[in-house]
């Protein structure tokens, strides 16, 4: 995980306790576990962490050109000495490969006297680069940003994680809560149907108030399925971001979790602390710093290399003595004309130099509106809360009136019916508002990236 994947978990704040799960229980599972078990299998998390072992891998593959190469090399090998004249056609044996005083030897039959040595050859050669200009340098450092830049993109991808499975998790919460307040009012509905039709007998009400009764349930009942099947897609989408098959592993998710409240926090974003921090912002610096770096190494390459060479070899004869030699020197390569190839790949790659600048700037001005949006919802949510509970003060009290007002035949059942879907309503509203805060705060949390370890800290 990275560092800023390491301080995700403190995004979140639970009030309570997680209840334990009875025998014939699901396990119920809070938002720490939730995310941390995101963190752990969701696929494109498990994505960035193998592409960042990929990285470690060529950091360590740039390393390597610092040190010599060995290699070992062993053969063994039988050679004839059988030659032909060229004056007389003759075939003879050639012992001067062996010792020049001994000279030509002419055989009469060569297929019978055909003659000559084995032997067996073992060397070890050592090459090391002593001069490069910087190629290894600048090869090595822009592995190394690609590997920085890869460990930022791992902690974005964390962050998106988290806020995934945080918007899942208190959606469902969200759904459960106005699944409650409808299924409540569907009762009371109900109930209300069933006292206009005796009321109808009494001839207090009209046809017409029946019919609107009857009206209020079904819409009440369509109500109660479409979140039935909400929740149990925000579920199912919660199970994905969390890398689970279905049927893996079943579980239902505590009611008391929330997130840390962000207090002045979102007054002072965003600062150039934070955006400077920013896993988003920080890989594309590094993207932008390992392409200096190979700009940097294509240009070594206008330059000569010096390398040193080292070999040591033992030739043994089967038929006894061994014969050892080495070598030692230095070569100086200079590539002075390639056709214009380095040239055109210098242009490239600050090509692209440029074009990353670009994109750093574009992702910040991104970054940037994130935030601001994000402190504007949170703002809007926060005041939201005190409105809808003001509103649902006043549909509560238009509702025990209008109730009362019928009992004492002042006020008609389209008046209470009336006051009744106004109140179902502002209770939705009102418990809305404070999922609508909760995501708000997640939603700014992603914004700036997360939070270090500086900033408010949370307990599970």
């Amino acid at each position: 995980m990275g560092a800023c994947g390491l301080v995700l978990v403190s995004w979140l704040m639970l009030a309570l306790a997680a209840p334990s799960a009875g025998a014939d229980r699901l396990p119920v599972l809070d938002l720490e576990q939730v995310v941390l078990r995101a963190l752990e299998n969701n696929p494109g998390v498990r994505e960035a962490k193998w592409d960042l072992e990929a990285a470690d891998a060529r950091v360590r593959a740039q390393e390597s050109a610092y040190w010599p190469s060995v290699s070992i090399t062993t053969s063994g090998e039988r050679t004839t000495l059988n030659q032909a004249s060229p004056v007389e056609a003759r075939p003879f044996l050639d012992f001067s490969v062996l010792d020049p005083s001994l000279g030509q030897v002419p055989v009469a039959e060569a297929e019978r006297d055909l003659s000559g040595f084995t032997r067996y050859v073992g060397a070890v050669s050592v090459e090391y680069l002593l001069l490069d200009f910087g190629r290894r340098q600048h090869g090595l450092a822009a592995a190394r940003s690609d590997r920085q830049a890869l460990d930022s993109s791992l902690d974005s991808v964390q962050v998106d994680t988290v806020l995934t499975v945080a918007q899942h998790y208190f959606e469902i919460l969200h759904l459960r809560a106005l699944l409650d307040v409808q299924e409540e009012s569907l009762t009371r509905l109900r109930e209300a149907a069933r006292m206009a039709r005796r009321l109808e007998r009494a001839g207090r009400v009209s046809a017409g108030d029946i019919a609107r009764a009857d009206a209020d349930v079904a819409r009440a009942e369509v109500e109660v399925t479409s979140l039935r099947n909400d929740l149990q897609g925000n579920m199912l989408r919660l199970r994905q971001a969390m890398g689970l098959e279905p049927g893996e592993f079943e579980f239902d998710i505590a009611g008391h979790s929330r997130m840390i409240d962000p207090a002045d926090l979102a007054e002072r974003l965003p600062d150039e602390d934070t955006l400077n921090q920013h896993p988003r912002l920080a890989g594309q610096a590094h993207a932008v710093a390992a392409q200096r770096e190979r700009v940097r190494r294509l240009l070594a390459d206008r330059y000569p290399s010096l390398q040193l060479t080292g070999n040591y070899s033992v030739q043994k004869f089967a038929s006894g003595g061994t014969a050892p030699n080495y070598t030692v020197g230095m070569q100086l390569r200079w590539d002075v004309f390639d056709g214009g190839l380095r040239s055109a790949r210098v242009s490239e790659a600050r090509a692209r130099v440029i074009a990353e600048s670009e994109r750093s700037q574009a992702l910040r001005q991104q970054v940037v509106t994130d935030i601001r949006d994000a402190q504007q919802d949170l703002q809007e949510a926060s005041e939201r809360i005190e409105l809808t509970r003001k509103a649902l003060a006043a549909a509560e009290l238009d509702l025990q009136l209008a109730r009362s007002g019928y009992r004492e035949g002042i006020r008609t059942f389209y008046d209470l019916s009336l006051a009744e879907t106004a109140y179902r309503e502002a209770s939705a509203r009102s418990v809305g508002a404070e999922f609508d805060r909760q995501q708000a705060i997640v939603r700014l949390y992603w914004a700036i990236g997360g939070l270090d370890d500086d900033g408010p800290a949370g307990s599970f």
